[in-house]
């Protein structure tokens, strides 16, 4: 997964303050178990107080890019 912008505010330790956080809350234990990997921009870690539980890798533009462009299915909120 791929999470731009303030989306990694997902991945937060604090996520008081997003919408519907019950759902959040049901589905990011699942997504710790399985590390799955959530991709971010680089510096993600230092604009973000992230859940160090979480499996998340940095990278540039140029790879996020090249991850969507080769990606079979792309879903965007």
């Amino acid at each position: 997964m791929i999470l731009l912008d303030n989306a990694p505010l997902l991945l937060a330790e604090d996520t008081d303050d997003v919408v519907d956080v019950e759902i959040l809350e049901k589905h990011l234990p699942v997504f710790k178990e399985l590390k799955m990997p959530f991709v971010l921009k680089h510096n993600s870690r230092t604009r973000f107080s992230l859940d160090s539980e979480f499996e998340i890798r940095e990278t540039s533009d140029t790879e996020i890019t090249a991850s969507i462009a080769a990606a079979d299915r792309v879903l965007a909120f």
